[in-house]
């Protein structure tokens, strides 16, 4: 097919040659002309280049970061190798669904965008130690809507909806390079927050105009047992018995949290997506226009606390309690607060499980239909759409 549009698909990774190469895979299966596979290797010690020399397609380009840095600084280093088109990144456990860089071109091309959010699928590789053979949760959810990107981010500040639903540099998210290239005019660089997913959400909410929406999934977010988020937010073992991949990611040099959150250089933020998003406001202040005035301190940390998981919400409270008395915050007011956001959240919960049923599907693996993997996923996920809601 002919295409006007130059796609980058760009895989940070790390040691991780057992679920890079289904990645990668479905990122070669994409049936788009002018399309160029970006794999950033940080070093790896294992045979990660192996895996991408087998594939032997001349679209992909290997880079190696030539020593160990931190995943924020690998895709720095992977960005400085783009110059034009459109971007994307995907994790190493995620993948692309057929068709998804022909379908984000026609978006492009129809509305006249910088940026472009997709609604992912869900997939969980199996884990033999627990005898699960994958899983795969899919929004049956049609249509593509438009948005003013820097309301819906405030809208989130607020504690209205998820930062999912912001289109960022990441799985699921296309950019129009020039807003990469706006952003590192400032200072060279464009990344500079620990979480480098949430903060291009926030650039892209400062920089960009009107941005597109697809409710219909163009990507995978995977789960598997290298995901350092997944990891991040689960329960703590308290005698682990080996590194985690988010003690790995914590133990890295790399952006640090901003000083308004943190009162020592080295300390890393609780278990919150809420915080995390806030932080990532902060840390993008110097750009234009200001977003910090549009929420405060005690608000974030009511909706942090509101939000939180039952198995975070000690370690919570205890940083916030910290943090409001550096500030002189009234705590018990923030507690109380939270409170009605934990009960109105149980009730929204409640509600959208019930109205939701009809609206997702849910596939689950045996040990005798296994989905093996995130390529294996995508086509499964791929056939299910066209013959439910006659996807393209």
């Amino acid at each position: 097919m002919a295409s006007s549009l130059k796609f980058t698909v760009i895989i940070p990774t790390r040691e991780r040659a057992d679920v890079l190469g289904p990645a990668l895979k479905t990122v070669v299966a994409q049936d788009y002309d002018d399309l160029r596979i970006l794999v950033s290797d940080n070093f790896s010690n294992d045979p990660t280049r192996d895996v991408v020399a087998s594939f032997n397609d001349p679209r992909i380009t290997y880079i190696n970061t030539g020593c160990r840095v931190s995943m924020s600084h690998n895709w720095e280093f992977a960005l400085s190798h783009v110059d034009e088109g459109w971007v994307a990144f995907i994790g190493d456990d995620d993948g692309l669904l057929p068709n998804a860089i022909t379908r984000a071109a026609e978006i492009a091309r129809e509305s006249d965008v910088q940026a472009i959010g997709s609604r992912n699928a869900a997939y969980t590789w199996p884990d033999p130690r627990n005898k699960t053979y994958g899983t795969i949760s899919i929004s049956l959810k049609r249509g593509v809507e438009s948005f003013d990107p820097k309301a819906r981010l405030i809208e989130v500040l607020h504690g209205n909806g998820s930062y999912s639903e912001l289109p960022m540099l990441y799985t699921g998210g296309f950019v129009d390079f020039s807003l990469i290239a706006r952003a590192r005019s400032i200072d060279g660089m464009f990344n500079h927050c620990i979480n480098p997913d949430i903060y291009s959400a926030v650039v892209i909410a400062k920089l960009g105009g009107r941005c597109m929406y697809s409710n219909e999934p163009l990507a995978i977010g995977g789960t598997s047992k290298h995901s350092g988020g997944t990891s991040y937010f689960a329960a703590r073992d308290p005698n682990p018995k080996d590194i985690s991949p988010a003690q790995k990611f914590l133990s890295e040099a790399n952006f640090p949290i901003h000083p308004d959150l943190a009162s020592s250089p080295d300390e890393t933020l609780p278990p919150s997506i809420e915080l995390m998003l806030y932080e990532a406001v902060l840390q993008a202040e110097y750009f234009l226009p200001s977003l910090k005035t549009e929420t405060s301190l005690s608000e974030q940390l009511t909706i942090m606390l509101g939000k939180a998981k039952r198995r975070h919400r000690r370690e919570l409270t205890e940083w916030g309690r910290r943090l409001a008395r550096r500030y002189d915050l009234d705590f018990r007011a923030v507690e109380r607060q939270a409170r009605r956001i934990m009960w109105r959240g149980k009730l929204r919960k409640n509600l959208l499980s019930l109205l939701g049923k009809s609206q997702t599907l849910d596939i689950t693996g045996t040990a005798d239909a296994p989905i093996r993997d995130v390529y294996e996923a995508s086509r499964l996920i791929h056939g299910e759409l066209m013959r439910r809601v006659g996807r393209r």
